[in-house]
């Protein structure tokens, strides 16, 4: 497959014997064809392959079809080419939001695209925040489209703010998804040792180049705080090397690999009787026995909502990926605290009537604070009252905005408050 890249208002020729992805709520057409480059189509490699002089030469390994792209353009530096030109071990094609990775001798998961609608939608995540204060979901969802002008460079800055258990928890999320990938792509198994390593340093890379909550409202991060969030991270890399998982995911024969589905892209859309619904797992995998599993780490705290919500991951990878619901487990496994049994739901035992009412109800909530639901305007900022609550302003993003009398002062009772809820 050639791929020739124009400007965002071209058009791109594939040439080649490949189907090889999807855009937003239309097909990438068969070779031969044409596709709308808006947003144009590129592709990369994992790991990224970068350089600064423009045309690359990419020479595919063995075992790779010809039809692969063998030239394009990069625009980064080189990391272990000194002329730019390259082995690849895979590639990514990208068209819009939809990625899809192309492997020597495998089949590749083809996921279900929808059509871009201003429509809200539902997650957990979003529910929790309008439970907590609609003030602060107005700021997070609506707030870079409809607050003046002259705050949106503010908005935009605390809403990028981060804590370090936060950070904590995305460096084992994403350590776990790299040692899993290596398995899949290279047949590489990580030991324990390295993924701690390789944890430690995502973790302290995290909190100094992020902007961290403690930063803005308080003095900075403390060793202590530091200790205390790379004990946690030791302990979910060690959890997960206890789990049954690490074991199950050797097992699998290396032609299933191509199936697993590491750390879905994009928010984890779909529909559920129309609505957008947004659930994303962590991974989504069949085992050597054929058995189907959509897992989702925790590395904060056990949640009674916990069931409710792998069940609606499981929905996502029956929708999206047509895994079949009825053959699949949905599984919670609580890294932080491994000595709480994880959840584990069998398709059959779904409860869809429950899952159903839940988030029909949650977009009734919701709906009912937009003017239009189709376009997803909201009410006035009024409709949407803040939670006055000491202990809620003391850990939430917006209080400089929201209640800017709160400043940065209460360093110690703010992090408490932080911690408890991580």
């Amino acid at each position: 497959m050639a791929v020739t890249r124009g400007r965002p208002d071209d058009a791109v020729t594939l040439t080649g014997r490949r189907r090889v992805g999807t855009g937003i709520g239309r097909q990438i057409p068969d070779v031969g064809g044409r596709a709308s480059a808006n947003p144009p189509l590129f592709v990369s490699s994992r790991p990224s392959v970068r350089c600064s002089n423009g045309p690359v030469a990419f020479r595919p390994p063995p075992g790779h079809p010809s039809s692969l792209p063998s030239s394009g353009t990069c625009r980064f530096v080189p990391r272990r080419s000194r002329d730019c030109t390259v082995r690849l071990s895979q590639w990514q094609v990208t068209y819009g939001r939809a990625a899809m990775d192309i492997r020597p001798g495998r089949t590749t998961m083809r996921a279900r695209m929808y059509p871009f609608t201003w429509a809200p939608g539902w997650s957990f995540s979003r529910m929790r925040t309008l439970r907590t204060c609609a003030r602060q979901y107005w700021y997070r969802y609506y707030g870079k489209r409809f607050i003046d002008p002259s705050l949106r460079p503010l908005l935009e800055d605390l809403t990028r703010l981060t804590t370090i258990h936060i950070e904590a928890g995305n460096a084992v999320h994403e350590t776990i998804a790299g040692i899993i990938r290596r398995l899949a792509d290279e047949d590489v198994e990580v030991d324990e040792s390295t993924a701690l390593a390789m944890a430690e340093e995502r973790f302290l890379r995290y909190v100094r180049d992020r902007p961290l909550f403690e930063e803005r409202y308080g003095d900075g991060v403390t060793d202590d705080d530091r200790s205390s969030a790379l004990a946690r991270v030791r302990t979910a890399i060690h959890a997960f090397y206890a789990t049954r998982w690490p074991g199950l995911l050797r097992e699998t024969p290396t032609d299933m690999r191509a199936e697993w589905i590491i750390d879905p892209p994009g928010y984890g859309e779909f529909r559920f009787e129309g609505r957008k619904v947004y659930a994303k797992p962590d991974l989504i995998f069949r085992d050597a026995s054929g058995a189907w599993y959509v897992v989702d780490w925790k590395t904060g705290r056990p949640d009674d909502e916990d069931p409710l919500q792998v069940q609606a991951y499981m929905f996502f990878a029956h929708e999206v990926f047509g895994i079949p619901l009825d053959s699949s487990t949905g599984v919670v496994e609580y890294l932080s605290d491994p000595d709480v049994k994880p959840v584990m739901i069998r398709g059959t035992e779904v409860d869809q009537e429950a899952l159903r009412e839940r988030i029909l109800d949650d977009m009734a909530t919701i709906e009912e604070l937009c003017e239009d639901v189709e376009r997803n305007l909201p009410r006035p900022i009024d409709s949407f009252p803040r939670n006055v609550s000491e202990r809620t302003c003391l850990r939430c993003n917006y209080r400089e905005l929201c209640r800017p009398e709160l400043g940065g002062r209460f360093r110690q009772q703010t992090l408490d408050i932080v911690l408890e809820g991580s």
